[in-house]
């Protein structure tokens, strides 16, 4: 089998992560995450306020992925 590389993005209560995979080896050729973001009271996610900078994120991250030209895998 081929190496290839694919993604994961998380999306977790106070940031965004992205981990770049080399498969099949399963090793992580880049992990990023993004600064932190404000939470809400008690500590619970808030989304709806962070919608800007989850999406700055997330079009980072796709400059990520174009970069290391990692795909989706079947």
């Amino acid at each position: 089998m081929k190496n290839s590389l694919t993604a994961v993005i998380y999306l977790e209560p106070d940031q965004v992560s992205l981990r770049i995979i080399e498969l099949p080896k399963g090793r992580v050729i880049n992990d990023v995450r993004s600064g932190a973001l404000a939470l809400g009271d008690g500590k619970i996610a808030n989304y709806a306020q962070n919608m800007g900078t989850i999406v700055n994120n997330l079009d980072g991250f796709k400059q990520q992925l174009k970069d290391y030209q990692a795909y989706n895998t079947p």
